[in-house]
């Protein structure tokens, strides 16, 4: 059989190709029929139009709403096929394109090749409106290159300078020999959150009393040779290990390393090392107190997401009530980047404090990521209706005043007495006199009980007091 004049042969081989490019190549291998997730969608998609050969193909706005790395899109517009990208994204049109167009008001405001698109005056129709676009485009990436400078100084760097530096100070000011060791200390104390600074401290201690009793026991015990310091170690990290210290190997070492070059062992030296010790932890620990509040920051997240949660229901009350829909899915990936953002703030936050319950947030994002999954697994089931039933339309209904009503707080009961009620109704309905009908009303109630589900899992949940 051939289609296209191609065998199918090597109509595999193009497909596992184009697979490959868009990085389907290992979905392709384990598929089994399931539904596949709007990442996948759309990448079939994008391999669904190459695998044609068309002549031209029209990317509108790729970077946004389509999952592929911006190398993906580079290779293709070095390929045979004419390709034509929409796109905002100024940088990127530069590395991929061999001609520029400029739309400005909606006229053509210039047209030229790549390499003079810029340089050449007459290239440019309406020069000084491109040359605003280009130069605030600029001026925006600076501001974020500014801005992602700002975020890698943040507060545990600062915090890290700023404690260091009290460490040797007062190391040095107290005549404390290898100064420099409590900045160290200081330095490999500071953690991310206070709870993790805590243990950290703790576990470093130890481990430094530990290499202490070590170094008297090896050294006065054997000599003080280089033998004698990684006989010392063979022994010490296993302990350490068996301990569960092993954040401290490092400093630890550090103390060890100070007994042998002093090539003695005092109680003096057991003191100044312990002065040192307690000089870097405690700075580190009084420092790493202050933790900026992501309260504001989880609120806004929260936001975030009961407005995505409520585009997409919106969107699939109107293909239930229009048969039509336009929508690219973006929202659901979103989510899903601001959900995964949002647990990782939450269990930081939770580190953050050693006598509050801070749970609330972090249980909250969890439930609206499960009830995101179910979201995912019924949007195929939502596409797949096409012919119209009464209990279509009832369901929709549900879903818009569902929609609205998506919120922190706990309303899920009312819900599922209303869908309690709804298939006690369609229990009385005449039977289906038709196959479509049958198959149509038999996913409606696949989909209201996949929203049973969805309710349950908020039911379940019990807000942060």
């Amino acid at each position: 059989m051939k289609v296209k004049g191609v065998v199918k042969q090597d109509a595999e081989v193009q497909k596992m190709e184009l697979f490959r490019k868009v990085e389907l190549e290992k979905e392709t291998s384990e598929y089994l029929g399931g539904p596949l997730s709007g990442r996948q969608k759309q990448r079939v998609t994008f391999a669904w139009g190459s695998a044609k050969s068309p002549e031209v193909m029209l990317l509108d706005e790729l970077a946004s709403p389509l999952d592929l790395e911006m190398v993906k899109v580079k290779s293709l517009a070095h390929t045979q096929m004419t390709t034509v990208i929409v796109t905002h994204e100024m940088g990127f049109a530069c590395e991929v394109a061999d001609r520029l167009l400029f739309l400005d008001g909606g006229q053509l405001g210039g047209d030229a090749p790549l390499g003079e698109f810029f340089t050449v005056p007459k290239a440019c129709g309406r020069k000084n409106s491109l040359k605003r676009c280009y130069n605030e485009k600029m001026i925006h990436n600076h501001l974020f290159m500014g801005v992602l400078f700002m975020l890698k100084i943040g507060y545990r760097t600062i915090k890290t300078a700023i404690g260091a530096a009290i460490s040797i100070s007062l190391a040095q000011h107290l005549g404390l020999k290898n100064f420099a060791s409590a900045g160290i200390i200081t330095l490999l104390c500071i953690q991310v959150t206070k709870k993790k600074s805590l243990q950290t401290a703790w576990a470093r201690f130890v481990a430094c009393v530990v290499a202490i009793v070590f170094s008297f026991a090896f050294f006065k015990g054997i000599a003080y040779h280089p033998l004698t310091v990684g006989l010392l170690l063979l022994f010490f990290i296993p302990t350490t290990v068996w301990m569960k210290v092993t954040e401290g190997i490092a400093t630890s070492s550090v103390v060890i390393l100070h007994f042998y070059a002093a090539k003695r062992f005092t109680m003096e030296m057991v003191v100044h090392e312990l002065l040192l010790i307690t000089i870097g932890i405690g700075v580190a620990l009084i420092v790493n107190m202050y933790m900026p509040s992501v309260e504001n920051k989880l609120k806004e997240q929260q936001r975030i997401v009961e407005d995505l949660f409520r585009i997409i229901f919106k969107e699939i009350v109107k293909y239930l009530r229009t048969n039509e829909s336009d929508w690219d899915g973006k929202e659901l990936m979103l989510a899903a980047d601001v959900l995964r953002e949002a647990k990782m703030m939450a269990l930081r936050n939770v580190e953050n404090h050693f006598w509050r319950n801070e749970e609330g947030y972090y249980h909250y994002f969890r439930m609206r990521e499960r009830q995101l999954e179910i979201i995912e697994r019924v949007l195929p089931l939502v596409t797949s209706l096409t012919y119209t039933v009464e209990q279509r339309i009832e369901v929709a209904d549900f879903i818009d005043q569902l929609s609205d009503a998506i919120h922190p707080g706990n309303t899920a009961d009312r819900f599922l007495c209303q869908l309690h009620q709804m298939k006690k109704q369609a229990e009385t309905m005449p039977l289906p006199k038709t196959r479509e009908e049958f198959e149509e009303r038999a996913a409606l109630l696949h989909l209201v009980k996949e929203l049973e589900q969805y309710l349950i899992i908020k039911s379940q949940f019990h807000p942060a007091k």
